[in-house]
């Protein structure tokens, strides 16, 4: 049985923010991008991991439920408190419809795919906004071209999360992050340091012809520098107040 993700970045905590380097870099291009918030405004973190964008509202006066499944992720947020963690799966948040003010996320909802997007919305006022980080189609497309046939995490493509947001958005743009790294190897134990799972060795149960591993060996042998890149989709949403729009949105 697979591990589930979140155990992976529960034991990546301590060392997450010194090693995640390129959703450091977008947790501070979506803040950018949002500017600041309303003191005393409510707002959800979905995902918040070791906090970026939590503290970073609290901050500014809001008051933030900060949701995650890795409690260690949790415990750099108890000391705030203008911040409620919650350890909870963001699947199905453990709030009451139409509670807050906004919602943001980032480098956590594709993990879920774009069917969340009702869910994170379901839990916004009419008129509320939602700002999203997430890593689309075409990430990691260096280590795809070099090696094909690589094991990689299939992210859904920009259009996908688009139409599952339909009416709401208000704006979007996608940039791209990248690192180099000087090898595949280096690559990959970065990723595993960093409690992702986008990439990495087959798993146990799965089967391998003598071609295939042959091909996997010369891959981690391969001394070439290669770069690590984020295709990352920024959202601004808007809940909309009518309810012909609402029925549209979680109909669809």
């Amino acid at each position: 049985m697979d591990t589930p993700i979140w155990h992976k970045f529960n034991a990546a905590a301590d060392q997450y923010d010194q090693v995640s380097v390129l959703q450091q870099q977008s947790a501070r291009h979506l803040l950018d991008w949002m500017g600041a918030v309303l003191a005393d405004s409510v707002w959800l973190d979905a995902g918040c991991g070791t906090g970026v964008l939590a503290k970073t509202l609290a901050a500014q006066g809001a008051r933030v439920w900060a949701i995650d499944l890795a409690p260690n992720m949790l415990k750099a947020l108890e000391d705030d408190d203008r911040i409620q963690t919650i350890l909870a799966d963001i699947s199905q948040l453990p709030l009451a419809d139409e509670m807050l003010d906004g919602a943001v996320s980032n480098f956590a909802l594709h993990w879920l795919g774009s069917a969340i997007v009702p869910e994170i919305l379901r839990v916004i006022q009419p008129g509320g906004e939602a700002w999203l980080a997430v890593p689309v189609a075409g990430s990691l497309s260096e280590v795809a071209i070099r090696y094909p046939g690589f094991p990689l995490f299939q992210f859904e493509p920009a259009q996908a999360w688009l139409e599952q947001a339909s009416t709401c958005v208000i704006k979007h743009e996608t940039r791209r992050f990248s690192q180099e790294f000087a090898s595949l190897k280096a690559l990959m134990a970065a990723i595993r340091q960093m409690g992702g799972d986008q990439t990495g060795q087959p798993k146990p149960t799965q089967s391998l012809s003598g071609q295939d591993l042959s091909r996997w060996k010369q891959w981690l042998q391969d001394q070439s520098p290669i770069a690590l890149s984020f295709e990352v989709l920024f959202l601004h949403l808007k809940k909309p107040a009518s309810e012909h729009a609402l029925a549209f949105l979680y109909t669809h």
